[in-house]
């Protein structure tokens, strides 16, 4: 285990914040912190956003902070779960961009001296890093962008990540990037409320995807997002309401793109990501009541113009039947 550097000064400019929402992380919080404030980039500050933890991590977290001046920590005066606390830290943040971390992941001691060097030689909004899973047996795979052209990326992270049409399977995902905090700031970029929309993550990203100038990528797995049974990813989202913010997520999708005249364009993405939807909740939205299914379904339906792709025919959800 790698030890925290101490008593280390606040070094101005700041070139990267990150943020780094915190609940009940355990043992993980240490590999996590210790990856960060022995980043070959000393120019950064971590913003530690405390959400009410019960286990003691915040204790860890304080420890941190009176040894590296770096160390922002912010207290939630109650839980905001993941997405609020992310909001928080942006609210605080002062580097010239920003990224973010789970508490129960970690990266290599190089990553943001990388992508922030990738983002200074274009002035880039957005840098990708590509990504190693860490799985609950002890496998690692590495997951790359294949495709960073906006198309590629827009309909990445609309259509499901297991999707096999899908070339970049961590699109949905903010931790591997870096982001400039005056194209967020100025374009009002910030994250969806998890408890109500399934994957806001994706959302921050399609926003930021529509709207960047620039989009690079660094060709090397540097963050390693450790997939375990209580992973914060997991963390009291997935419950019987999983269904109805999944189609929420799909409504949000449909408005965005309706709003930024490119419908059209993502139509096929966007076809496939309701085709998945209704195949996979299928159960759950037969439950669901008439009006309920109808306002949250009925307009995603409609728009898509009853695809066929594959195995799943949507001409079996008509609007009559709807």
């Amino acid at each position: 285990m790698l030890h925290p550097v101490h008593d280390e000064p606040a070094v101005w400019p700041i070139k990267v914040s990150v943020i780094v929402p915190v609940y009940n992380a355990g043992i993980r919080i240490f590999q996590c912190l210790d990856t960060l404030v022995n980043q070959t980039l000393r120019e950064i500050e971590i913003i530690c956003v405390l959400d009410c933890p019960t286990d003691g991590t915040d204790k860890v977290v304080e420890e941190y902070a009176r040894k590296d001046n770096r160390i922002v920590v912010v207290r939630n005066e109650h839980s905001l779960h993941v997405s609020g606390s992310r909001n928080e830290g942006l609210k605080v943040a002062r580097g010239e961009y920003v990224g973010f971390s789970d508490h129960d992941d970690y990266r290599e001691l190089d990553m943001y001296e990388k992508l922030y060097a990738k983002a200074c030689a274009e002035k880039d909004d957005i840098v990708l890093g590509d990504v190693r899973v860490k799985h609950e047996d002890g496998v690692v795979e590495e997951s790359v962008f294949r495709d960073i052209t906006k198309k590629g990326l827009v309909d990445s992270v609309i259509m499901p990540m297991h999707c096999s049409k899908n070339p970049n399977k961590m699109s949905k995902s903010v931790w591997h990037s870096i982001y400039r905090r005056q194209f967020v700031e100025e374009n009002h970029i910030r994250f969806e409320d998890r408890r109500v929309y399934l994957e806001e993550d994706a959302l921050f990203n399609l926003t930021s995807f529509l709207l960047a100038t620039r989009i690079e990528c660094c060709h090397e797995s540097l963050y390693c997002w450790d997939k375990h049974a209580d992973s914060e990813s997991n963390r009291e989202y997935e419950n019987d309401e999983v269904a109805k913010r999944q189609l929420n997520s799909l409504v949000y999708v449909l408005d965005l793109l309706e709003r930024n005249n490119c419908l059209a364009k993502y139509k096929e993405a966007l076809h496939i990501a309701i085709a998945d939807c209704i195949n996979r909740y299928y159960k759950e939205y037969s439950s669901l009541l008439f009006n309920e299914l109808h306002g949250l379904l009925g307009g995603v339906i409609c728009a898509s113009e009853y695809p066929i792709l594959g195995r799943y025919n949507l001409k079996l959800v008509s609007k009559k039947r709807l």
